[in-house]
C-alpha cells in the first residue's frame, strides 16, 4: 500500500445500530410519508449534548449474527477539522419533526395495579387523579402519552397528602427541562 486517502469534510461516521434499535427506525421509516431526511446528531466521549449533525447515507442490508447489530454510516459536515478518523462519539438518529410532549416529574406518576395515576387540581382546588399513559424517562421527567392536556396542574409536591376530593392550594413550581439531555 503507498497511500491511505481519508476525507476529513466531510467526514464519515461508521456505527452499528442493535437489532432492537434498527426495528425501531425501520418502523419509523415506513410510518412516514414523503421522502424521509435521516438526520443524526453526534455527542463526543467528553460533551454532553448532542450538538453535532449529519445525514445517515448508509444502512447495510445484513445483521452481523454473531453481535445482533447492523452496521450504518452518516455524513457529517467538519469545516474545523475538530473531529479525527477513529475517534468515538455517541449518536441519536432523529426520525421525525419535534413533537410537543408533556412532562412532568417521574415521582408525580403514581402506580395504581396495572394503571398510572397524576394527581390534578381542578379549578375549585379539588384533587382529581387522571389516568395517564406514559413514555420514557428524559432527565427525570416522565414522558406522558395520553391522559393529561397542557392546561392541566399536576401535583408534584405533597403527594401523600393530596387525597382525591381533598381541596388543596396549588402554587407554581418551574420544572427544569434541557432537551439536549434528553433522548429523542
Amino acid at each position: 500500500m503507498l497511500a491511505t486517502l481519508v476525507s476529513l469534510d466531510p467526514i464519515y461516521f461508521d456505527f452499528d445500530m442493535s437489532e432492537s434499535d434498527f426495528l425501531t427506525f425501520s418502523r419509523d421509516r415506513a410510518r412516514q410519508k414523503g421522502i424521509v431526511a435521516d438526520k443524526v446528531e453526534l455527542a463526543l466521549s467528553d460533551e454532553t449534548k448532542f450538538t453535532r449533525r449529519g445525514t445517515l447515507d448508509f444502512v447495510d442490508n445484513v445483521l452481523d449474527r454473531s453481535s445482533g447489530t447492523i452496521h450504518a454510516r452518516a455524513t457529517v459536515p467538519n469545516p474545523e477539522l475538530f473531529l479525527t478518523p477513529g475517534e468515538f462519539a455517541r449518536v441519536r438518529l432523529v426520525l421525525g419533526a419535534a413533537v410537543p410532549t408533556l412532562l412532568v416529574p417521574d415521582a408525580a406518576v403514581l402506580p395504581d395495579q396495572s394503571e398510572r395515576l397524576v394527581m390534578t387540581v381542578s379549578a375549585d382546588g379539588t384533587v382529581v387523579p387522571k389516568q395517564v399513559e406514559i413514555g420514557d424517562i428524559r432527565s427525570g421527567l416522565r414522558v406522558i402519552r395520553s391522559g393529561l392536556t397542557p392546561n392541566d396542574e399536576v401535583i408534584i409536591d405533597g403527594i401523600p397528602y393530596a387525597r382525591p376530593g381533598s381541596k388543596v392550594a396549588p402554587q407554581e413550581r418551574a420544572i427544569r427541562y434541557t432537551a439536549a439531555e434528553g433522548h429523542d
